[in-house]
């Protein structure tokens, strides 16, 4: 290319604003936006359905009842599949509300595993077995906070092995709810939820050491 003279034009930088830049091509539509702009119940819509599981874990034990337990088991799981699929249709999805879905799906678990305790549904190693992931969370959750790690905690995605548990466990919970404990439908469903919450509380831990290895290289605590 000797003798010829090349122009370069440099057009000038695009400004992007940052929540757009974090967030990426929205997933909604613009009509959507606008709605969770202008009206405040659409942005607590997702929250709302999350709270929903606490007051439904609060009526499980004093519902009378089978097929009552059955539709309180199943409105829980709606609701626990709704709430993030509505909070990111409607672009109001955050931290804040991810930790509000896993604490009320927790409340909801715990209260249930209870309840089947205590009525000779389920035995005690079957409940800890069961609650394997979630104590290993909680744990997790405390290890960060007294580190003041946060950051590499909230780094953590939601798992697709935590997502199948979730599934499991609201699976198990009615079938254990219909049938009686002895049958084999709920074993097997059983034996399922207890492995994949094993696998899940592996993986979990996996993914908090990755994550705190990249926060550490990265400078920020």
């Amino acid at each position: 290319m000797s003798g010829q003279h090349v122009k370069w034009k440099i057009r000038p930088s695009i400004q992007i604003p940052q929540s757009v830049a974090l967030r990426g091509p929205a997933p909604y539509p613009a009509h959507m936006q606008q709605a969770a702009a202008t009206r405040p119940w659409v942005a607590v819509a997702p929250s709302a359905l999350s709270v929903l599981r606490i007051a439904l874990a609060a009526l499980f034990p004093f519902v009378p009842g089978n097929q009552w337990r059955a539709s309180i088991v199943l409105v829980a799981g709606l609701s626990d599949m709704a709430d993030g699929f509505v909070a990111r249709r409607l672009g109001v999805a955050s931290a804040a509300g991810g930790q509000l879905d896993a604490m009320t799906d927790k409340v909801f678990v715990l209260c249930v595993l209870i309840t089947f305790l205590s009525e000779g549904r389920m035995q005690p190693w079957q409940v800890a077995l069961l609650l394997t992931r979630d104590v290993v969370v909680v744990v997790l959750a405390t290890y960060v906070a007294v580190r003041r790690q946060w950051s590499g905690f909230l780094q953590m995605p939601a798992r697709l092995l935590g997502k199948l548990t979730t599934v499991a466990m609201f699976t198990l919970f009615l079938a254990a709810v219909l049938w009686p404990p002895e049958h084999l439908a709920v074993q097997i469903l059983f034996a399922v939820t207890a492995l994949l919450g094993v696998v899940a509380s592996i993986d979990y831990l996996i993914q908090l050491l990755k994550a705190r290895r990249r926060v550490t290289q990265s400078g920020y605590r």
